[in-house]
């Protein structure tokens, strides 16, 4: 599983998602009820630009 956020360019605010996986298909592609299912959760935070003073 890969899971991906992009920035957008001039994007002021954060971005969150969530959400649950409670059954998968096996190798037999038979469909599988988790006992525990996984919880996916991820939150950016606020973009900013670092620059050198020299």
């Amino acid at each position: 599983m890969v899971l991906t956020v992009t920035l957008e360019h001039g994007q002021q605010s954060t971005e969150s998602a969530q959400f649950f996986i409670r059954e998968v298909t096996d190798a037999e592609d038979e469909t599988r009820k988790l006992k525990k299912p996984w919880k996916v959760s991820w939150e950016k935070s606020r973009a900013f630009w670092r620059y050198p003073i020299r």
